[in-house]
């Protein structure tokens, strides 16, 4: 969705109107929750390395809904201190994936998890699809 969104910018609205089957609007709140999935898989994965202040913040606009305004008011800081440190940290949490990799790392595994479930088609209750979900489990991808 993000794509489209980028073609909006890139080549104008009225264009754009052509391309899609969504309103614009509706485009730019599903590209939006993406983001927050996003966001909170990064989160899992890095919020570790990040400021008590930082993790707080986060928390409170992205896993508890607050507006800029709220998390402001409850912090003693202005709307766009908020903002100002909620880009910031996305941008952080962007470069420790950069560098590090563990997200797209987990979501390769998860696909081939995936693969190798749909690939080996055995019944649920057969020993090599025991041995695949007892593994799965293992490595965290629990969702599979």
């Amino acid at each position: 969705m993000a794509f489209f969104i980028d073609i909006a910018r890139a080549i104008g609205y009225n264009r754009v109107r052509l391309l899609r089957k969504k309103p614009l609007q509706e485009l730019s709140q599903t590209a939006n929750s993406l983001d927050r999935v996003r966001a909170g898989l990064l989160f899992d994965m890095y919020g570790a390395l990040l400021t008590d202040h930082q993790q707080e913040v986060w928390q409170l606009y992205y896993l508890d809904d607050w507006s800029l305004a709220e998390i402001g008011e409850a912090r003693g800081i202005s709307r766009a201190a908020v903002h100002d440190l909620l880009d910031r940290t996305h941008r952080l949490l962007e470069d420790y994936e950069a560098r590090l990799g563990l997200l797209a790392t987990h979501e390769r595994r998860r696909t081939r998890f995936q693969q190798i479930r749909e690939a080996l088609g055995a019944p649920a209750d057969s020993p090599a699809r025991t041995i695949l979900e007892r593994w799965a489990e293992e490595e965290g991808l629990t969702d599979v």
